[in-house]
C-alpha cells in the first residue's frame, strides 16, 4: 500500500510525503519466512530565486529479515533505516553549478547497536561554451557497511554512478564533456576512492590491494 501527497503552497515552497506499508507472503532474499515493513519520506524544497535552491529530506524504512544466532536461524528481526539530509545549490543558467549537500544515516538490527555514518560533499559544474568541467570532492565516515551512504554522482551519456561510501575516506571525480564537432561529442572521467583505516578493497576476483580504488572512463558519440 502507497500513499503520497504534494503540496505546494506558492511559487517558493513545496513539499512532498510518502507513506509505503508492504507485506510478502513467502520467501525473499535472506528472508526465510513471511515478513512486512513500512517505510515513509518527508521532502521540503525553498526556492527563493530561480538559481538558488535548497532542500531536506528525512526517510526511513523498517523491514524484517533473518536473525541468525548461535544455533541457526531464529525469529525475523527488525531492521531501521534512517536518512535525512540537506542540500544547497546555486547556479547561473550556462555557466556554471556549485551544490553543497550534508547526508547521515543510522541503521540499526533487532537489539544491536546502531551503526551510524554521515557524508559530504560539494560538487561543481563550469560550462564553457563546448566544453563542460564537474568535479566532486566529498568526505564520509561510517562505523561499517550497514550505515554506508549513497549520493548521485554525474556520469557519461547513459552511464550510472550512485558508490556507496563506507568506513573512514575521501572520493573525488572529474568529468570532462567536450564537442569537438557537430556531430562528436566525448566523455573523460576520473575517479578515486580513499580509506584511511582499509590495506584493500573489495573481494574476490574484485579486490585490490591498497588504500584507494581508482577509475577512468572515455566515452565517443557520433550523431547522424
Amino acid at each position: 500500500l502507497y500513499t503520497g501527497l504534494r503540496y505546494a503552497p506558492s511559487r517558493k515552497f513545496q513539499y512532498n510525503a510518502y507513506l509505503d506499508i508492504f507485506y510478502f507472503p513467502w520467501k525473499k532474499y535472506l528472508v526465510d519466512t513471511a515478513s512486512a515493513g513500512n517505510g515513509f519520506l518527508l521532502h521540503a524544497l525553498w526556492q527563493p530565486e530561480r538559481h538558488i535552491k535548497l532542500y531536506a529530506v528525512v526517510r526511513s524504512e523498517q523491514k524484517q529479515k533473518n536473525n541468525s544466532g548461535p544455533g541457526g536461524p531464529v525469529p525475523l528481526a527488525t531492521t531501521t533505516r534512517s536518512t535525512a539530509l540537506i542540500n544547497l545549490e546555486w547556479s547561473r543558467p550556462r555557466k556554471y553549478t556549485l551544490r553543497t549537500r550534508l547526508q547521515g544515516g543510522r541503521y540499526r538490527a533487532g537489539d544491536s547497536s546502531p551503526s551510524n555514518g554521515f557524508a559530504v560533499v560539494q560538487d561543481a559544474t563550469v560550462l564553457l561554451k563546448k566544453l563542460e568541467l564537474s568535479g566532486r570532492i566529498g568526505l564520509f565516515r561510517t562505523d561499517d557497511y550497514d550505515s554506508r551512504q549513497y549520493v548521485f554522482e554525474k556520469d557519461a551519456l547513459y552511464s550510472f554512478s550512485i558508490p556507496s561510501y563506507y568506513d573512514h575516506g575521501t572520493r573525488y571525480y572529474l568529468m570532462v564533456r567536450y564537442d569537438i564537432a557537430s556531430r562528436v561529442r566525448i566523455w573523460m572521467r576520473w575517479a578515486q576512492t580513499r580509506y584511511s583505516r582499509l590495506d584493500k578493497t573489495g573481494s574476490g576476483l574484485d579486490e585490490i590491494a591498497g588504500d584507494k580504488r581508482s577509475e577512468i572512463k572515455f566515452q565517443v558519440m557520433y550523431r547522424f
